[in-house]
């Protein structure tokens, strides 16, 4: 009971707390990725401000070579910076524009996502450089019209590294508080209900055994604690009746449909020179050999069959002593009304059997005596 209950238990808490943390790793983790895009997408935000504002200020200066914008621009991390005009700066430069660049020119809105380039996840930002009073100075066109477009992309290969670690690290950290955890139930577990069962269960197998002078030491007030009383109660209830059967003078057995000794009185004990707990798991017919013992004519077997009261008469061995007996069979039932067993009782009749010798001699010598008489014999 004990390995089978623990195993459910272990298995039961080892899921809950794998799929608990599981679950709250991976929100951890979604945000933990979130936080990484949201911090590299800032940076891309604050350097396209950056650029942005170089550019305008070069333009007011009259300065059209971005070249050294960019090159300033880079750092470890910059995989790619572009700043590519419009057609109101330089003719046909829109024709260098990808699809996304010129999604944003169009629709003026900047785009950040991930991609991969050059066989690297890089974080890429496309925005517009618009038209300022500034700008007015030197070009043609309204004020907030686009004068080029800003692509950035940023390497996520650090990024990425770090999101693996972490990973790593949370899995690692999941792995030992569910073992942490299952241990610390376990124990509990071990120690608040396993134990207090292995005891309930170990009386109700000397109970099953056939010692009823026990009791479960059990002290709690919760549900086991309640188990275990209502279980001694139970006992008590049970040790009482058997107590009747243990005052009749007569040997008293009870045997399972196997004819093996699941009860038996003080006197059946004590004519077959054992105690009790030694006749229990017995055959019956190794207790008491009767003369219909393991044959069509034995009573038990018959009551059993047949589900009746039967009764015979037969010599019964009882440690080292035959006697004739009167044996009578009663079938005991479940709660289905299947036969699972019988209640024997023997009762000696050797001085009955005593009696009627005495009386059979008797009889046969005053026969005999008044045979004589009635052929004239008077000397009887």
């Amino acid at each position: 009971m004990q390995g089978s209950l623990s195993k459910t238990i272990g298995i039961n808490v080892v899921i809950t707390l794998t799929i608990v943390l599981g679950i709250l790793g991976s929100i951890l983790l979604y945000e933990v990725e979130s936080f990484s895009q949201k911090n590299t997408e800032d940076t891309l935000y604050e350097m396209s401000k950056i650029v942005t504002n170089d550019v305008s200020y070069m333009m007011a200066q009259g300065i059209t070579d971005v070249a050294p914008i960019i090159e300033n621009s880079r750092t470890e991390h910059l995989v790619d910076l572009r700043i590519t005009p419009t057609d109101l700066i330089e003719d046909g430069s829109e024709n260098n524009l990808d699809e996304n660049e010129e999604y944003t020119l169009k629709n003026k809105e900047s785009q950040y996502y991930i991609e991969d380039f050059n066989n690297i996840s890089v974080f890429r930002s496309i925005s517009t450089i618009n038209m300022t009073e500034v700008c007015s100075d030197c070009h043609e066109g309204e004020l907030g019209q686009p004068l080029a477009v800003l692509s950035i992309r940023y390497s996520m290969e650090e990024a990425n590294e770090k999101t693996v670690l972490v990973r790593w690290i949370s899995v690692v950290i999941m792995l030992l508080s569910v073992a942490v955890t299952f241990v610390f139930i376990m124990v509990l577990v071990k120690r608040k209900i396993i134990s207090r069962l292995t005891h309930i269960n170990e009386t109700a197998q000397l109970i099953t055994a056939g010692n009823y002078d026990t009791a479960i030491n059990d002290q709690g007030t919760d549900e086991l604690g309640q188990l275990a009383s209502s279980l001694n109660k139970m006992i008590e209830t049970l040790a009482t009746q058997l107590s009747y059967l243990d005052k009749i003078p007569s040997p008293v057995m009870i045997i399972n449909k196997n004819f093996e000794i699941v009860y038996i009185n003080e006197e059946g004990a004590k004519s077959a020179g054992y105690k009790k707990n030694q006749c229990i798991s017995k055959k019956c017919f190794d207790i008491c050999s009767g003369d219909n013992c393991d044959s069509t004519n034995c009573r038990i077997a018959k009551t059993m069959e047949i589900g009746e009261l039967c009764s015979g008469e037969a010599y019964c061995q009882m440690h080292d002593v035959k006697s004739p007996i009167i044996y009578t069979g009663a079938p005991i039932k479940n709660k289905n009304g299947e036969i699972i067993g019988a209640l024997e009782f023997l009762t000696d009749i050797s001085k009955t059997k005593e009696m009627q010798d005495y009386l059979s001699r008797s009889t046969t010598r005053l026969l005999a005596e008044m045979e004589k008489f009635a052929h004239g014999n008077l000397t009887v």
